[in-house]
């Protein structure tokens, strides 16, 4: 059973990116208080990996992450400010949120580490829970968190978000669960991934406004790269 991130392979990872951004400073016209990252299920890590990471957290302003979660003995806040919007499937046992979400399959598993779900494949996630208190502590997010549902519930998959108020730096954290599994919000592709990833009636444009509205409230404040 694997529970460990391979940290050399990260930190490569993490530097090609910093590389990449420079060059394309170097070629285009980007307006550097407004870098952003998206990532889904591995990407979703990414994207948070990136805000661990000096070397990146001060060159994103924020990043929408989707499936995602920090595996066993991973679980950092932010180095530096870097706003975050996390979305979360209700059924995802791939990654899951919580315990709730697991697979009824599972096998009894001895020894899960407090605060971890487990997927079902057998590895150890940081649930939701534990993950929004290290962002909100790493962001210093001073207000209350409150469920809320959203305008973009529209399209019936019961979209429920969490903000963690005020947060300094201009950053902000918001954390949100959907009716879907291991998916994107608008295209729930559980059975099938690979065939059926296209937005189903047209829900993907909602998304599109979801996370992009997120992410320009919160430009970065001071830039380094």
């Amino acid at each position: 059973m694997a529970t460990t991130l391979d940290t050399h392979h990260v930190v490569i990872k993490v530097g090609f990116i910093e590389l990449m951004l420079k060059q394309l400073k170097n070629r285009l016209c980007v307006d550097l208080r407004r870098i952003y990252a998206v990532g889904q299920s591995n990407g979703g890590m990414m994207t948070e990996q990136l805000a661990l990471d000096a070397r990146t957290a001060n060159i994103f302003a924020a990043g929408v992450q989707v499936s995602g979660a920090p595996l066993y003995g991973h679980n950092f806040p932010p180095v530096a400010p870097f706003a975050l919007l996390s979305l979360r499937g209700l059924n995802d046992s791939t990654i899951p949120y919580s315990r709730a979400a697991e697979s009824p399959d599972l096998p009894t598993i001895p020894n899960v580490p407090e605060g971890t779900a487990v997927s079902d494949d057998g590895f150890f996630y940081v649930t939701e829970e534990l993950v929004m208190q290290q962002w909100a502590k790493g962001n210093n997010c001073t207000g209350q968190s409150q469920v809320h549902a959203t305008e973009y519930d529209e399209h019936l998959i019961q979209l429920q978000c969490r903000s963690f108020g005020q947060c300094a730096m201009g950053t902000g954290l918001v954390s949100c669960t959907f009716l879907g599994g291991h998916s994107l919000p608008w295209n729930d592709c559980s059975s099938d991934c690979i065939s059926d990833w296209r937005p189903r009636a047209g829900k993907g444009l909602w998304w599109n406004h979801f996370a992009w509205n997120f992410m320009k409230r919160h430009p970065k404040q001071h830039v380094k790269l």
